[in-house]
């Protein structure tokens, strides 16, 4: 295995006006896939689960989910929560402060791209060719808004990747280069924790580089690259460990799954390669490697084994339903290896052309036919996740508005929402709110009801005795508001099985009759909910006729649903 990134003798002359060009198109493609990203925005109900604890961070609550209850880690982004606390500080919309943000890092990830393609393979038109197949990818460049912490790992990792790449090539071991990327990789952390997977392995990479060509002062060189990573760690899992009790976050129960191989993990990376046509293309890799294998360099092999590792860790916890989110942070990393291999095997244009075209037809292909459907329910398209938040779809955003706008005021005890969508909802209605899936809640995701069948990350719901028990009032479950034009009792009947979320168990507990109520949600659209326990303030709505009540006879499975009465 080389020590030095070999540079292909590509039978062009070097020159400053070459690498100058090069890096004006690497500008110019950046430019192009930024505008696209923007023209593509979209944003997920989930990233409201983040603005709601950064803004009870901000507004003196602390870290929580509920102010006023013992504190739960209902998120997985720690630092993103943090970022997100900025806009809401200053009064700013935290929905167009993510996106913004989020073009920001892409665009800088990009860039970040070009600079370890050309590193590693010595030739700037393959950074090029590394900015091109990137960006044209369809889920790297949504990712860039969406309003998650996505783009952020993504470009934290491929960052200290850029700086371990550099350090090997240039053997610039110096304490200051060290500290950069133990701090990098340290952010990282504080993103995701299974940023930790990726950052192992590299400080690995580079102890062992340390062994090998620093002699003098070696041990400072240790000190320099892992004490700022590990004085960041153990503060933030000290903290953590103190205020929520627990090292993991809570989410970790409900999206880790018992089995060892998950069946919808392998599905997801299976329908991904499938979809971008990128079956043949790890052939094209597998062959440049093991063509002569002890000239591949070791940044190379370093990034074989992080896309390795990741793609393992995916197929272990299950997968994901946000069309493809997951794969992102080591998409970089694969087209790095991608384009390494091209140059290597063939110094034809043509062939090189045909890659990149290939890796873009995929793209467009993934784009074009990538939704969830019977046939591949799990993995919702980024118009589908869009639509769960617009008017044009569920309308969440203006269902939290509605909500909070009619009961907020509510006098004595609080009213308390049930739900399964628990992010824009929540976020905007500013209600106590019970999370049914249990990411926010302790109890629910140890002990709640299993649901296998709800997909990844969804495997827990919260039995009807335990929401009596929690006192709540408005038992949303999957918020699908209906036509007002639509036809009694289909409807009603719907909503029944919808706040329960089709859980069996559930449904059986419901007695014979439910009280319904009407939510106007949009001069088109009502949710319809279950009114579960009685509460002045919703009694009062329905009374001046901003809510319209039911009471709907049902059977023991819900089988049929009675005339309004």
């Amino acid at each position: 295995m080389p020590d030095q990134m070999p540079i292909p003798d590509t039978g062009i002359n070097m020159t400053g006006d070459y690498r100058s060009h090069a890096g004006a198109a690497a500008v110019v493609l950046t430019v192009f896939y930024v505008g696209i990203a923007w023209a593509q925005r979209f944003f997920m109900d989930d990233a409201f689960i983040s603005f709601r604890y950064a803004a009870n961070l901000v507004h003196g609550h602390g870290l929580v989910w509920n102010p006023g209850e013992l504190p739960v880690e209902g998120y997985s982004n720690f630092l993103w929560v943090l970022i997100m606390s900025v806009p809401i500080r200053l009064g700013a919309d935290p929905v167009l402060f993510s996106m913004v943000l989020g073009i920001l890092l892409f665009t800088m990830a990009l860039a970040a791209q070009y600079q370890l393609v050309t590193l590693v393979t010595g030739e700037p038109w393959a950074g090029v060719a590394g900015v091109l197949a990137l960006g044209g990818l369809y889920t790297f460049r949504a990712f860039a808004t969406g309003g998650l912490e996505t783009m952020l790992q993504t470009f934290l990792l491929l960052f200290s990747v850029w700086l371990a790449a550099e350090v090997s090539a240039r053997r610039d071991l110096r304490n200051s280069k060290l500290l950069l990327l133990s701090l990098v990789v340290g952010a990282a952390f504080l993103t995701r924790m299974d940023s930790a997977l990726i950052a192992a392995l590299l400080l690995t990479w580079i102890a062992w580089l340390l062994i090998r060509y620093r002699t003098e002062k070696r041990w400072t060189g240790f000190i320099a690259l892992i004490s700022p990573l590990f004085l960041i760690s153990i503060s933030w899992l000290a903290w953590k460990y103190n205020y929520y009790g627990s090292i993991l976050p809570n989410t970790f129960y409900i999206k880790f799954p018992s089995e060892l191989v998950s069946a919808y993990g392998l599905s997801y990376v299976h329908t991904f390669l499938v979809s971008y046509f990128f079956y043949p293309l790890l052939l094209l890799i597998i062959v440049a490697i093991f063509r002569k294998p002890r000239l591949v360099p070791q940044i190379i092999w370093v990034l074989s084994w992080i896309c390795l590792m990741w793609t393992a860790y995916i197929i272990r916890v299950g997968g994901d339903f946000m069309e493809y989110r997951f794969m992102v942070p080591v998409l970089p990393l694969f087209i790095v290896i991608l384009v390494w291999a091209t140059w290597i095997i063939s110094r034809s244009l043509t062939i090189r052309g045909l890659v990149l075209i290939l890796v873009l037809a995929g793209s467009v292909h993934h784009q074009l036919t990538h939704r969830a459907s019977p046939e591949n329910p799990l993995i919702e398209s980024t118009k589908q996740l869009q639509l769960h938040l617009s008017d044009e779809g569920m309308a969440w955003i203006s269902t939290g508005k509605v909500l909070g706008q009619l009961l907020p005021d509510a006098p004595g005890e609080p009213v308390t929402i049930a739900i399964v969508a628990a992010g824009a909802v929540p976020y905007y209605s500013n209600l106590r709110t019970i999370d049914m899936m249990g990411l926010s809640d302790r109890w629910i995701a140890q002990n709640g009801l299993y649901a296998p069948a709800n997909g990844p990350g969804h495997k827990r719901i919260a039995p009807l005795s335990y929401l009596m028990e929690q006192g709540v009032h408005i038992l949303i479950g999957h918020p699908d508001p209906s036509s007002f034009m639509a036809t009694f009792p289909t409807y009603v009947y719907k909503a029944i099985l919808w706040s329960v979320f089709n859980e069996k168990e559930n449904v059986r507990q419901l007695p014979s009759v439910v009280d319904i109520i009407e939510i106007p949600v949009t001069t088109k659209k009502k949710l319809v909910a279950i009114y579960l326990q009685k509460h002045e303030r919703i009694d009062d709505l329905i009374a001046r006729g901003f809510f319209r009540s039911y009471k709907v006879k049902i059977n023991g499975d819900a089988a049929t649903v009675g005339d309004e009465s």
